[in-house]
């Protein structure tokens, strides 16, 4: 990755901070970039960033795949009206060449998020079948349509000022909207795009944002549940949206000590307590330092993490940090919570 690219994806990640919840548009971004870095075996984002994106997203592990790749998958239960939707493309269309022009939303039947986990600096932008299986584990939006149009139609027009002042990188993301005659329209909605709405002007990161509220909603309403037999690794993608340790239980887990580790999975009565304590999650305390900055989650090297799976197939990474809890950095704004265990107490190191 060069270091303008960086830059770029550093100040994307700390505006998106700043400034609203976490979108599924954020962790396509972060999960690109995690992807570019494995395949070009280069450095970590800096300290600052590191802290930007444990909470308002999670981390993308740059880690080595695990040899030991032993998961115990939920059972599915309820509606799979939501995998049930069409796949996303294998490949995504270039920027130059994607449609931005939103079809008519009235016809609009299901909603499926394609991240961009192609995104890559070496022109092979083609998904891998692990890549595959990663997206089909993803719901689509089934329910609740009419709220969904709702929120693009009252969303604020494009702001050309405020993205003139960005600098960071594009990615293809997409969503796929499939209308009742049977067609599918995909839609790019990178941030600082702009998308034509029923002939109004919208940031593309108005939809992402749409569609997570939207699948958050769902998940509230419709009893559905995903099994998977995915690998856990440490380089699993890891996804927030829409996550809430409130409704989602925790059926696996895998532990990361360093950077270069092989994953571990975590079992029995261990695995138990770390559900126990995703249920019973907290507020974070924090410790500030003289500069006010919380020495609890802004920390100055990459720390451990565990990596959680949900019953409906997130992949969620929780980061370890030194005042004795695991953050869980949330898709929406003020639901970071810590998770009152250590992986001393769960006896893995």
């Amino acid at each position: 990755m060069t270091d303008r690219l960086t830059h770029q994806i550093t100040n994307e990640l700390q505006r998106k901070l700043d400034t609203r919840p976490v979108s599924a548009g954020d962790v396509q971004e972060v999960i690109a970039a995690g992807r570019a870095r494995r395949r070009r075996h280069t450095a970590l984002l800096g300290a600052g960033t590191l802290a930007v994106v444990v909470i308002a997203l999670g981390i993308v592990s740059t880690l080595r795949p695990d040899a030991d790749r032993a998961v115990e998958p939920a059972r599915t239960s309820g509606s799979t009206a939501p995998y049930d939707v069409p796949p996303c493309p294998d490949r995504l269309p270039e920027l130059d060449d994607a449609n931005y022009r939103v079809p008519n939303l009235d016809r609009v039947k299901t909603v499926r998020f394609c991240a961009d986990l192609a995104w890559s600096l070496t022109g092979d932008t083609t998904i891998t079948a692990e890549d595959r299986a990663w997206l089909a584990d993803r719901d689509a939006l089934v329910q609740d349509i009419d709220g969904f149009v709702a929120a693009l139609r009252s969303a604020p027009s494009y702001d050309s000022d405020r993205c003139a002042a960005l600098d960071f990188a594009s990615t293809r993301a997409s969503l796929a909207f499939d209308l009742d005659d049977g067609t599918r329209v995909l839609v790019a909605v990178p941030a600082c795009t702009r998308l034509t709405v029923e002939d109004r002007a919208v940031d593309g990161q108005q939809f992402a944002e749409a569609f997570d509220n939207a699948v958050n909603r769902q998940r509230d309403s419709l009893d559905y549940t995903r099994a998977t037999d995915r690998p856990l690794d440490c380089d699993t993608p890891s996804v927030l949206a829409p996550v809430r340790p409130q409704r989602e239980v925790v059926v696996a887990a895998a532990w990361c000590p360093t950077e270069d580790a092989t994953a571990i999975p975590i079992r029995d009565q261990a695995l138990a307590d770390l559900a126990a304590a995703w249920r019973n999650n907290q507020p974070i305390t924090q410790q500030p330092d003289s500069t006010g900055m919380d020495t609890c989650t802004n920390l100055e090297t990459r720390p451990a993490d565990i990596i959680v799976r949900t019953d409906r197939a997130d992949d969620v990474r929780l980061m370890v940090s030194p005042c004795g809890f695991l953050v869980f950095g949330s898709w929406g704004a003020d639901e970071s919570v810590s998770i009152p265990v250590t992986p001393e107490s769960l006896g893995l190191s």
